[in-house]
Order: C-alpha cells, then sequence, then structure tokens
C-alpha cells in the first residue's frame, strides 16, 4: 500500500498493527490447508464421495454441496474454492461428466456457507473496522 501511495511511511506500522489479526488467521489458514491437502485428506473425501455416486450425476451433485459444506464450515471459502474444487473437476472429468455444473456448485455452496461463519467477508470487516 505504501508503495503505490495508499498510505503514508508512518501509516505502515499502524497499519501492520490493525491488520496483525487478519493476517495471522490467514497464515494459520493457509498452514492447515497446506498440511491437510499434503496428508490428503482432501484428495481421501473426494474420491470416497465419488465412489458413493455411483454413476449418478445427480448424487454426485449432492456429495459435493455436502462436502463442500463440511469443508467451507471447518476451514474456509478459500480451502474450498482452491482446493477442493479442483479435485471435484478432475472427479467429474474422470467420470465423463461435464464439470461446470459441479464448478458452479462448488461455488455455491463455498459462498453460501461462508455466510454463517463470522470471518465471512474479510472486506465488510476491515471496512467496519475504519467507521
Amino acid at each position: 500500500m505504501f508503495l503505490i501511495g495508499a498510505i503514508s511511511f508512518a501509516d505502515i506500522e499502524t497499519e501492520l498493527r490493525r491488520s496483525a489479526d487478519v493476517m495471522l488467521l490467514l497464515l494459520g489458514m493457509m498452514m492447515i490447508t497446506a498440511v491437510t491437502q499434503r496428508v490428503g485428506v482432501y484428495e481421501h473425501f473426494a474420491e470416497r464421495s465419488a465412489r458413493l455416486e455411483r454413476g449418478s450425476g445427480t448424487l454426485l451433485t449432492a456429495i459435493v454441496f455436502i462436502l463442500g459444506a463440511v469443508v467451507t464450515t471447518v476451514f474456509s471459502l478459500v480451502v474450498m474454492l482452491i482446493v477442493v474444487t479442483p479435485i471435484v473437476y478432475s472427479i467429474a472429468v474422470r467420470r465423463r461428466l461435464k464439470p461446470m455444473p459441479f464448478m458452479f456448485a462448488c461455488t455455491f455452496v463455498a459462498n453460501i456457507n461462508s455466510l454463517l461463519l463470522p470471518i465471512s467477508n474479510l472486506n465488510q470487516i476491515s471496512s467496519s473496522s475504519t467507521i
């Protein structure tokens, strides 16, 4: 922000202190996401979900909604979109299904479930703290 002139050099320390909690939260979420992804948690749930669908695109969509609801609630919208969505895409392609409906399902469920979380919209939090 300093480089583009949005804040002065004197305001850097103040802004770092004010945004430290959000930055630490995001850092923690990235660390949790990296560990759970490396261990294979998301791939495990996605493959298990794909086995449950038994060739039914409708059932797979319902499973994507349930999986998305759990992941978004436990982790965050970002984890759902960045980690789970590509896995769901690969499963749809492997099952010879059109992937686009599943991509919409991932986005929709992540957005809806994130509204239930107190940290669902970081822009709203940061703008309300400046008022």
